[in-house]
């Protein structure tokens, strides 16, 4: 959990990835909390017991993370002028679950990598979860690799091909407001404690 706030401000950092989110409002400050716990409960959901099965509580969360990212890429490309489809091609492609889906993954076979190894039975199975989980959530068997190398490859040459640019404007909103959510509105010591943990992780990672 402490890790989703991070993944959303690694998101904020490209105004190409953070475009869409940001012209339709769907990450403002008034709903940042609302999406990045939206967002840990999908994840959480999809490791519990038989929820990525057909009609699961995941399966259906997934159904519904692409119902949500579909109107969004319907709202932007029919507001005149917002949207340049000769620079940023189609908002929210499926190439850009890649992150969200398969940063653990990554983590795993760059691990791997660096010892010389394939992957544990262990590591492999946590791989095929990602895998069915980025499945779900639209993408395609090319963009799911399947050993070390693969995975790494991927999503370097995701990283790689990614138009570069931060504008104050609609990424610096989009991050400061993402920082200053409340995730959490537990009014003990202990739980004052753990928001400033959970903060300070999200910007370490």
């Amino acid at each position: 959990p402490f890790a989703i706030r991070g993944a959303f401000l690694a998101t904020f950092m490209n105004r190409y990835s953070a475009l869409p989110m940001a012209l339709t409002g769907n990450l403002s400050d008034q709903l940042a909390a609302k999406r990045v716990l939206e967002t840990a409960t999908f994840f959480t959901l999809t490791v519990m017991p038989g929820a990525l099965e057909r009609h699961g509580a995941a399966f259906k969360a997934a159904a519904m993370v692409r119902l949500m990212h579909s109107m969004v890429r319907v709202n932007v490309m029919h507001r005149e002028g917002v949207w340049d489809t000769s620079v940023y091609g189609v908002p929210i492609p499926q190439v850009d679950q890649m992150p969200a889906g398969q940063i653990g993954s990554l983590l795993i076979a760059a691990h791997a990598l660096q010892t010389n190894r394939p992957f544990t039975a262990n590591e492999q199975a946590r791989i095929e979860i990602a895998r069915y989980r980025c499945f779900l959530l639209g993408l395609p068997k090319e963009l799911l690799g399947e050993t070390p190398e693969e995975i790494v490859r991927l999503m370097l040459a995701r990283q790689a091909t990614l138009r570069s640019g931060f504008d104050d404007a609609t990424c610096g909103s989009l991050v400061r407001g993402t920082l200053e959510a409340e995730l959490t509105h537990e009014p003990t010591p202990l739980g004052r404690i753990d928001r400033e943990l959970e903060r300070s992780f999200a910007k370490f990672f």
